[in-house]
């Protein structure tokens, strides 16, 4: 049996968050969250180890950035998605991470997460 590929979401509004759960998970991708905060998207990772991670750069008042250093850390491919242009200084540090552009086309995820993952 093949194993299906284990999503972290990190968004902190709610609907997006859902809908993009809903969204994963229709295409056959376990989806670990969403996630509303860096703590909660740090203790996540500590859990488990997903295959693939969907990070909103700007969370309440906070960014992702430490999640992404962690992912970067343990080798764990990501995509940024924002409603805001990348800074340079973040696509220089996170050069290899996708960026997506929100408001999210929804093929556009799928095609990108299917794209960093077996499935």
């Amino acid at each position: 049996m093949k194993d299906i590929p284990r999503i972290l979401l990190v968004e902190d509004d709610a609907l997006t968050g859902l809908l993009l759960a809903d969204l994963l998970e229709a295409a056959d991708f376990l989806v670990d969250g969403p996630h509303r905060t860096v703590a909660d998207a740090m203790a996540a990772l500590a859990h488990a180890f997903p295959d693939f991670a969907l990070l909103d750069i700007h969370l309440e008042g906070q960014d992702s950035m430490l999640v992404a250093d962690d992912l970067t850390q343990y080798g764990i491919d990501f995509a940024f998605f924002s409603g805001t242009c990348p800074d340079s200084a973040i696509q220089r540090r996170f050069g290899d991470a996708l960026f997506l552009a929100k408001p999210l086309n929804p093929a556009e995820v799928i095609a990108a997460v299917r794209s960093r993952t077996v499935h």
